[in-house]
């Protein structure tokens, strides 16, 4: 004799254990990129904190423009602040949005002497402090549990 199960309380929770899943990887995802960012930030070479502040959070694509320098208008500890609010106000921007777990994120960095500092021109920051911020911003997220 057959016996009938009903599996549908099954295929609920399956359902809900997978959109915790899919939450968790995006929030997981998330994380790790403002660690990343958090990381790049900290170890970039500073002179006039342009390339510091010019590390820009975008969705789907990476961005193509430059922060303008607002020159001649403030104090250096005051043109800081400016690139560090406005660095942080992008980031806090861009991940409002990001919601899908399938959508790439990038850090770019679009100020003309990027990559030199980046190959280690600056006696600040050797060469590979990119790479070296990536993984450091990895091993400081906290694992997702589901």
């Amino acid at each position: 004799m057959a016996t009938n199960k009903n599996f549908g309380g099954l295929a609920t929770r399956l359902g809900s254990v997978s959109k915790r899943v899919g939450v968790g990887v995006s929030a997981y995802k998330r994380r790790i990129v403002l660690a990343i960012e958090g990381e790049l930030v900290k170890q970039t070479p500073v002179k006039s904190g342009r390339a510091r502040a010019n590390w820009i959070l975008t969705n789907r694509m990476p961005t193509g423009t430059e922060q303008p320098l607002p020159v001649g208008t403030m104090s250096e500890a005051e043109e800081r602040a400016y690139w560090s609010a406005l660095s942080a106000k992008q980031v806090a921007e861009n991940m409002a949005v990001q919601d899908e777990t399938e959508v790439a994120m990038y850090l770019t960095n679009n100020v003309p002497y990027s990559e030199k500092l980046a190959n280690g021109s600056s006696k600040q920051a050797p060469a590979g402090y990119v790479e070296n911020a990536m993984l450091v911003g990895i091993r400081k997220t906290k694992k997702p549990t589901f």
